[in-house]
């Protein structure tokens, strides 16, 4: 007597190669998640909302060069700040929308607080502006060469879809490969 089996929904969506897509996709958002994780830790850990900043632009040239990734850790007070640091600041100009890295070269202590007066190493001259405690972000920690560029490029549209295809790509390549491979088992 043969027993017939009745396979379900279920079944069939747990084969082998449907479970393999499920634990790629898992893979992906447990990288997803994690890469927000770190980034939220380093907020914490560094006080700062902005822990990691890409630069931009050659105002820092030769210490800082475009495309290079540094880490910012927060200043509680700006008595922490010393002449000659390095921070990041929001730029005094256009509303927090931009991140500037300079070093300080004038501290000024007025009654309402401490100024900072800042340039950039291969600009002629001091910045315009005399920077008030509230627009610091931050002093700079560690520099990492070129990681930046990399950051900046898969974040751009054309980076994003370029990474987005290799996924979609991968996941067919090896749902298909592994079909062709899998030995077939009775029901």
């Amino acid at each position: 007597m043969v027993k017939e089996t009745s396979r379900t929904g279920w079944d069939i969506l747990l084969t082998s190669n449907s479970r393999q897509l499920v634990k790629i996709v898992i893979i992906i958002g447990i990288v997803y998640a994690a890469a927000h994780g770190v980034l939220f830790s380093l907020r914490f850990a560094l006080a700062t909302e902005f822990p990691v900043v890409v630069v931009q632009g050659t105002s820092m040239i030769p210490t800082y060069f475009e495309g290079d990734l540094i880490l910012v850790k927060g200043v509680a007070d700006s008595n922490d700040i010393q002449l000659q640091d390095v921070i990041v600041f929001h730029s005094p100009y256009n509303c927090w929308d931009t991140l500037i890295i300079h070093r300080v070269v004038e501290k000024i202590e007025t009654s309402e607080g401490i100024i900072l007066r800042t340039k950039g190493d291969n600009n002629p001259v001091r910045d315009p502006w005399q920077l008030q405690e509230e627009y610091v972000v931050g002093l700079v920690l560690q520099q990492i060469p070129y990681m930046g560029s990399v950051i900046t490029a898969i974040r751009s549209p054309l980076g994003a879809s370029i990474v987005f295809s290799l996924l979609v790509l991968v996941i067919v390549v090896d749902f298909f490969y592994s079909k062709k491979e899998s030995p077939t088992r009775p029901l």
